[in-house]
């Protein structure tokens, strides 16, 4: 997708260094691990594969359209940019960004990964615990 994008006119920042895309990976994984979490506890509690299809879809969609990935969160009604405080997709792209295109602010950086890093530790915690305790009925 980064080809992609410099070959459609992407400039990337002045500090950018190919082992951002590290940084990059590490903040898709840690939202990936949050998320498959979360998609794991709807799992383990619906007994139809449709049910957790629908609300998974029902999480998924709502997270990508009130994240920064679209639409500026500066732009967004207050109701709507409140909710992206705690999105964690919104940490995942400003990471993205950050890395790839602007040039990065330490401080935002660590505070993304912070962020990312609780997501997923919290979900998979919870992921972990609910399986183990429906599993083994």
């Amino acid at each position: 997708m980064l080809a992609a994008a410099l070959v459609l006119g992407l400039k990337l920042g002045a500090e950018f260094h190919p082992l951002g895309l590290i940084g990059v990976f590490a903040a898709l994984f840690l939202m990936s691990v949050g998320l498959s979490s979360l998609f794991v506890l709807t799992a383990i509690r619906s007994k139809r594969w449709e049910t957790q299809m629908a609300v998974m879809n029902s999480l998924n969609l709502p997270l990508l359209f009130a994240s920064n990935a679209l639409f500026p969160t500066k732009l967004m009604p207050d109701w709507l940019s409140s909710f992206a405080k705690i999105n964690p997709v919104i940490y995942g792209t400003d990471v993205a960004r950050q890395l790839l295109v602007f040039n990065p602010s330490t401080t935002a950086l660590v505070n993304d990964f912070i962020f990312l890093g609780a997501f997923a530790i919290l979900f998979a915690v919870i992921g972990i615990a609910l399986s183990w305790r429906y599993l083994s009925k």
